[in-house]
């Protein structure tokens, strides 16, 4: 038997002595959600979803901490079943690290002496048009 098989039912609870208890208590869903075994599926379901998104063409894997930490905020604002709950944290953690990857190449991209605004680089040269628009603030008056 593999040393962490042992561990697959055992609940990894976060911040537990932040949390009123009578709303801490374990239920079937939250017990499968933060098992070893569903944050190990979690955590290979990421690296292999990340796969050619670093330059290097490295495996990213995300820490466990951070996998349990936003499995929590999705558990507690989120009335989803499991499964939902588990695609909607490796979509989440999926696409805030491409977006970093792809902002970091975008940035890195630009130059400070050739500046182009344009579409590609997302950037503008001037804000949206300022309308000198000095009418008074239309109101209602209700009498009683």
């Amino acid at each position: 038997m593999e040393p962490w098989a042992a561990d697959q039912n055992k609940i990894i609870d976060y911040q537990k002595e932040y949390r009123y208890q009578v709303y801490a208590s374990e239920t079937e869903k939250k017990r499968l959600l933060f098992s070893r075994g569903s944050i190990d599926t979690m955590q290979k379901a990421i690296t292999f979803q990340l796969q050619g998104v670093h330059p290097e063409g490295k495996n990213i894997v995300v820490p466990i901490s951070t996998i349990v930490s936003v499995a929590d905020s999705f558990y507690e604002t989120t009335p989803a079943h499991l499964d939902v709950l588990q695609r909607m944290v490796v979509n989440f953690i999926v696409n805030q690290i491409t977006q970093e990857y792809e902002t970091v190449n975008k940035n890195n991209a630009l130059s400070i002496w050739v500046t182009k605004y344009d579409v590609e680089s997302g950037m503008q040269q001037f804000n949206d048009i300022k309308l000198n628009n000095k009418k008074r603030a239309h109101y209602s008056y209700f009498s009683y």
